[in-house]
């Protein structure tokens, strides 16, 4: 099977992991949730050999050990997450070192993520109890995996570019309701808001790297 082929296969399980989170057992829910980053991670295998290709099945890998635990033990799936968040960091440098500088780096969007970060934990940490330091370390890990992704609008094509920012983006974004969620307070349809944008980002993040390296 092509790459293509499996990440067509990951948006289905995609819709029917959300459409089963308020229709299905808890059961079908964890059995569809652990097949989205296996499929993301063939997508990856069967595509041509790249550099970074084992970052990014590293990102996946982990990324799937943080869904699979992190019911059972948030730490665990804190820990998994944050590590996976590092393989991306890796990665994005990586990709960013191999291609020149063609355009500015966009001081703006930094100073709007340094903004953001400071404004979530300020109202997370009170909250936060015992975890306060992990959640702290964790936001800083997120956020440099994207401001290297914003990094690289610089260095990538403006395509890859766009999926990757946008999945990084995704990614802050989900990582923020679960924690806004957990620690804070409950959200409406929290559990949808967080899988979607959580299922959005893998899949661009991937698409981004793949497109990256000119492999369709």
């Amino acid at each position: 099977m092509t790459s293509s082929r499996f990440f067509q296969l990951f948006l289905l399980i995609a819709a029917v992991h959300l459409a089963s989170l308020y229709t299905l057992p808890e059961a079908a829910q964890l059995a569809t949730k652990a097949l989205l980053m296996p499929l993301l991670m063939a997508a990856v295998w069967v595509a041509p050999n790249f550099s970074g290709r084992n970052l990014l099945l590293g990102a996946l890998f982990l990324s799937w050990v943080g869904d699979v635990s992190i019911g059972y033990s948030f730490v665990m799936g804190l820990v998994a997450f944050l590590l996976a968040h590092v393989c991306y960091i890796a990665l994005f440098y990586k990709a960013i070192a191999a291609i020149p500088k063609a355009k500015p780096y966009a001081w703006a969007a930094w100073a709007l993520l340094l903004a953001f970060i400071i404004g979530l934990l300020s109202q997370l940490l009170p909250v936060a109890g015992e975890l306060k330091a992990p959640v702290a370390v964790y936001a800083v890990v997120i956020g440099s995996m994207l401001a290297l992704s914003i990094a690289g609008h610089s260095h990538w094509p403006a395509g890859p570019a766009a999926w990757i920012i946008g999945g990084a983006m995704l990614f802050v974004l989900s990582d923020s309701l679960l924690a806004w969620n957990k620690f804070h307070s409950s959200l409406p349809l929290g559990a949808l808001f967080i899988m979607s944008t959580y299922i959005g980002a893998q899949y661009a993040i991937a698409r981004g790297v793949l497109g990256l390296f000119r492999i369709p």
